[in-house]
């Protein structure tokens, strides 16, 4: 079991997490937006469990450490990701609005779509072949393990439906995936 310092700390973060969470939704109107979703796919893994039925994140009694190190890791990540704030996603959304021209209007919601698009490019292409839960239970795993790109590449492939041709744009988009999310 994790130590007491450990659990402590990760505590406080989860509470400041599921604060931001919370004010996320009271703005947005929805319960996972922004930096929200990316978050609430890496913790609603069946195999992790840790998001509650309110939306928020939660420890299990069972977890392992390794369990406890990847909701750490998906906790962190969160809250250094710009838009896990309000006040960031407001400078985003309006970043994103006056970009385009003058007589175009777009909606925060839009705004946010655009944002994604754009922000987890390499993340959409890989949800083409794998859903999110096991692309994320497979991001832990390679995290923890340290595992290796060719072996990263190959587990993706294992776990990929509808694969056709494996081009230089799919391998250039497994080393991107590799690099921006497993490798640190």
């Amino acid at each position: 079991m994790a130590d007491e310092k450990f659990l402590n700390e990760l505590k406080k973060e989860i509470t400041k997490a599921n604060r931001r969470l919370l004010a996320l939704e009271k703005f947005t109107g929805k319960s996972y937006s922004w930096a929200g979703q990316k978050l609430y796919d890496e913790l609603s893994v069946e195999k992790l469990n840790a998001w509650s039925s309110k939306n928020r994140i939660i420890l299990n009694k069972n977890m392992t450490d390794e369990e406890l190190r990847r909701v750490k890791a998906s906790v962190d990540d969160f809250l250094n990701k710009k838009t896990s704030t309000v006040r960031n996603v407001k400078k985003r959304a309006a970043q994103i609005k006056s970009s385009f021209k003058s007589g175009i209007s777009v909606s925060d919601e839009q705004a946010e779509h655009i944002y994604q698009a754009f922000e987890e490019d390499v993340i959409k292409w890989a949800l083409r072949y794998i859903d999110a839960s096991e692309l994320w239970a497979l991001i832990g795993e390679a995290k923890e393990t340290k595992m290796s790109e060719e072996r990263f590449n190959n587990e993706f492939l294992k776990r990929a439906k509808n694969v056709g041709n494996i081009d230089l744009d799919f391998r250039d988009n497994l080393l991107q995936l590799y690099t921006d999310e497993v490798k640190e």
